[in-house]
């Protein structure tokens, strides 16, 4: 018996193969972007630290060098696990005043080789991945250095530099363009440039007690004129670890939506088909196989079909979807190629998930028919019968309706579970649709209402105390503004800085940044009375007009001063205050900053020519590194989207797809009463279209408020996104969803007309 049960298993996997590919396809689609999305995270993680793992954790600076005692000394410190120095020089290889920077090297292992070989020979380099290619010649002339032709071996890229920023330096425009390293026998200089520290600690680069080891090495370390720098100092090392944040936190909630759909589809099929099988039920039950027996096929063909959806499902998102995602980000920062991990843990709780919710559904499905006796089983299922619903007792409003209209209404009333599973179904597709597109439009806009809607300032400059310079002697220069900016502490549960900024003229900072109400839009202006405070400030801190936030200063004293305004702001918080009011209630200062409005980004070049301009930066600058993070974040969003999309398809398909073989003698009926194929599926389209319709309208407000719940857990405390949807998200989300079905609709209007009508109006009896 239990070998025909086996061989009843095998043929009702292919009998029903559509059914099996449906469910196949939800529960892979649930289960892989789960663990994909969930993946991403520690992947990347993973990746940077073993990319860190042999590189220095400290790096020892002096403007007048170090020397080989010197050296030996930090060898001697207890805490020090290894020190080597390093030579630099930077130098201008061409008229663009572009600039290179010349570093030394010993054994070349803190270099991750990407294509080439290392260097052999004093003649050969090394060179940033971006720079040249191998077997090109390279000529530099320059006076501490002993060689001046070399030809490249090899490409590097290194962890002391993760983003497209090299570095600063006094030559030319400031940047450092590329990199070169070679061996230090080349440097004519006696004294080391700087010193590379590896100190004694067992936690990896982003684990959190990491820098509490750091922070007690460097106290051991802190002489007299030694700056000492450590990972935090390195460009992109912390934004990659919040980046990293950003994307676990999106797995750790929109997944959720994908399981609990693929568990409420698998449900009703599952219930269907265990229904539609009521006469082999009762006819095996007859024939003496016992309950377990009969449900065990359902159980095991539960089973298998989870049991293969997961395997897929999992193993295709854990290499497709962290590569995805990684390869986004690697737009921004430099990185070695994607380390993978097996994750099991992942697949483990997406089997027993999805095990456990089908053959739940199977059991469900399977109980109650059980209970019946076999000579109900082998009678036929009598049809639902039609009643009369409320709508047809509202006379004005019934009699308007066409006949077919009336015949959709009376049907979804009709079939109220199929018609409820439809549109919870629908309403889920589509509110994480609106989630992503909403999303998406939050991230990408971002950028441009920060740097070019609430700053309206070209560049700035830093400068130093009391600078006296006159920007009117530069034509290229519109307007300026002093002010005077500093770093404070608020006073709250959470460890918040913000940037106090002290304008020379109140009147005048309107000009600079837009200070105005996000809902409202209503302009907002500085007094002595208060301070104006950014929005994420006051929403952290729970904060009104009129409230009063705590800043501690300097000396650790306490200031209290009353929010006379709430701004609109996205990157950064920042406190607005003026002169008068910030030298009462804190001390007198310099103005350190000059904000700048120009007709010729040009003149930063002239600036930096003015002795007390330190340096100066284009906004345009800060947009563009601002809005690459941003569009990575964006882009697995995207993915959300597409994901999204693509199981509202297969949810249509699936339960339209029920829809049809549960009234397959009813349509048998209509189509030997004379309707064609084209009518038949308009019978059965109509109802599609008017829940699909249902769950689109239920779907936008879920949608509404789930993308207001995901931003919340987005936003960082230095980060807040666009808080309102716009209506092209609306837009996208309805056309998508009823493009979707019109497809559905489409395929099955071709299964319809390959309906047996003989075979479908056969009794069961």
């Amino acid at each position: 018996m239990k070998k025909k049960l086996f061989v009843n298993i095998i043929r009702e996997i292919w009998k029903s193969r559509s059914r099996f590919l449906s469910i196949f396809l939800i529960v892979a689609l649930g289960t892989g972007f789960y663990a994909g999305l969930k993946a991403s995270g520690p992947d990347m993680i993973n990746t940077v630290e073993n990319y860190y793992h042999d590189f220095y954790d400290l790096r020892l600076y002096t403007e007048t060098g170090f020397s080989v005692d010197d050296i030996n000394d930090l060898l001697n410190n207890e805490v020090v696990l290894d020190a080597f120095g390093r030579y630099e020089v930077d130098f201008v290889y061409d008229d663009n005043q572009n600039v290179l920077r010349i570093i030394s090297s010993k054994d070349y292992k803190q270099y991750h080789l990407v294509s080439g070989r290392y260097p052999q020979s004093d003649h050969e380099i090394l060179v940033s991945h971006d720079a040249y290619k191998i077997g090109e010649r390279i000529t530099i002339d320059e006076s501490h250095i002993l060689n001046h032709d070399f030809v490249v071996v090899g490409t590097v890229m290194s962890p002391e530099f993760i983003t497209h920023n090299y570095g600063k330096t006094h030559l030319g425009d400031g940047e450092i363009d590329f990199y070169v390293v070679m061996y230090e026998d080349n440097f004519l200089l006696s004294r080391y440039t700087n010193v590379l520290v590896k100190v004694e600690n067992k936690y990896r680069a982003y684990d959190e007690k990491y820098f509490d080891v750091i922070d007690e090495a460097k106290l051991k370390l802190m002489h007299e004129g030694i700056q000492i720098y450590d990972r935090r100092n390195i460009d992109g090392y912390i934004n990659f670890r919040l980046d990293v944040d950003k994307v676990e936190q999106i797995a750790n909630v929109i997944p959720i939506f994908f399981i609990l759909i693929a568990i409420l589809i698998t449900l009703t099929t599952m219930t269907r088909m265990v229904s539609e099988q009521r006469l082999e039920i009762g006819t095996l039950s007859a024939l003496g196989y016992k309950k377990m027996e009969i449900a065990s096929k359902y159980f095991i063909y539960a089973f298998i079909v989870t049991l293969f959806g997961t395997l897929i499902g999992v193993s295709c998102g854990i290499l497709i979807l962290p590569r995805i995602v990684y390869n986004a980000y690697n737009m921004t920062y430099l990185l070695p190629s994607l380390d993978f991990q097996p994750h099991w843990d992942y697949l483990l709780i997406c089997l027993l998930t999805a095990s456990l919710s089908t053959t739940f559904s199977a059991f469900i499905a399977c109980i109650n028919i059980l209970k019946t006796v076999p000579s109900q089983l082998l009678r036929g299922k009598s049809p639902i019968s039609g009643k009369k619903i409320l709508l047809e007792r509202i006379k004005f409003f019934w009699n308007r309706l066409s006949f077919n209209m009336k015949m959709t209404v009376r049907n979804i009333f009709r079939y109220k579970r199929r018609s409820l599973i439809t549109i919870i179904g629908i309403c889920g597709c589509a509110g994480l649709m609106l989630t992503g597109f909403g999303l998406r439009n939050a991230i990408i806009k971002v950028s441009d209402k920060q740097f070019f809607e609430i700053f309206q300032y070209d560049a700035y400059a830093l400068i130093t105390p009391n600078a006296n310079i006159d920007f009117s002697k530069y034509p290229e220069i519109d307007d300026s503004l002093f002010i005077y900016q500093n770093t404070y502490q608020v006073k709250g549960e959470d460890s918040l800085f913000i940037d106090i900024i002290v304008p020379e003229n109140v009147s005048d900072l309107d000009k600079f940044i837009c200070l105005q109400n996000r809902e409202t839009q209503k302009k907002l202006t500085l007094d002595d009375e208060g301070v104006i405070i950014t929005e994420r400030v006051a929403k952290i801190n729970n904060l009104k007009v009129n409230d009063y936030i705590t800043i501690i200063d300097y000396s650790n004293q306490e200031i209290n001063l009353k929010v006379m305004g709430i701004t609109e702001n996205y990157l950064k918080n920042y406190l607005y205050i003026s002169k008068d009011l910030f030298i009462q209630k804190f001390h007198d200062f310099d103005y350190n900053i000059v904000l700048l409005q120009l007709n010729n980004q040009n003149v930063t070049e002239l600036l930096k020519q003015e002795p007390n301009i330190l340096a100066t930066s284009l906004i345009s600058s800060n947009e563009e590194y601002f809005s690459e993070s941003t569009n990575n974040l964006a882009f697995i969003v995207l993915i959300i989207i597409l994901s999204s999309g693509l199981l509202a398809f297969i949810v249509l398909y699936n339960l339209a797809n029920i829809n049809i073989t549960e009234r397959i003698k009813e349509l048998a009926t209509f189509k030997v009463l004379g309707m064609n194929d084209l009518e038949v599926s308009n019978y059965i389209a109509r109802e599609n279209y008017f829940c699909t319709i249902i769950g689109i309208g239920f779907g936008l407000l879920i949608g509404y408020y789930f993308e207001s719940y995901v931003i919340d857990i987005i936003e960082s405390n230095e980060f807040m996104l666009i808080q309102n949807i716009d209506i092209f998200s609306y837009i996208y989300t309805v056309i998508l969803t009823i493009v979707f079905s019109i497809c559905v609709n489409i395929i099955l209007h071709f299964r319809i007309k390959k309906i047996d009508m003989v075979t479908a109006l056969k009794s069961y009896e």
